[in-house]
């Protein structure tokens, strides 16, 4: 319903993904994926979206009105608050339109990401993996097509 929305009024948003380190016991995990979605509502508008899946261990945040200028703020702030350096933080963002012209493309490479066994490992063009190590590499996300 929100997606429909943005594209139909052309309007951008962001799409966050956050997952724990990959050590450690599931239970662990989970609670760190807990902790990760009370850090980010701290660091977010409450017009931002966040989602636990807890099966899979992550958080995912919707940022309406939020375009790859913004994206990077909300990054820098997870990246300086939420990231530490060693603990293996995993941090994707993609912003539409900037890194998709078409929705649909958008969308079904995030759920191509989301549908894989070891996400952490995959990069799919416009949804560029981000740890401690390559924190920088944002710049590097190509613009859409």
């Amino acid at each position: 319903m929100e997606i429909e929305r943005y594209t139909r009024y052309n309007r951008a948003f962001t799409i966050v993904l956050i997952q724990p380190p990959a050590s450690g016991s599931h239970q662990t995990r989970l609670q760190l994926t807990r902790t990760a979605s009370e850090r980010a509502l701290a660091l977010l508008r409450t017009s931002d979206l966040i989602t636990i899946f807890e099966t899979s261990a992550f958080v995912i945040a919707l940022l309406p009105e939020t375009d790859a200028v913004g994206a990077r703020i909300v990054f820098d702030r997870f990246d300086e608050q939420m990231v530490r350096p060693g603990e293996g933080w995993m941090l994707k963002m993609a912003t539409y339109p900037e890194h998709s012209a078409s929705i649909e493309y958008f969308l079904e490479r995030f759920s191509e990401l989301l549908r894989s066994s070891d996400f952490k490992t995959e990069r799919y063009g416009y949804l560029r993996q981000v740890t401690t190590d390559v924190s920088r590499s944002w710049r590097d996300l190509p613009s859409a097509q």
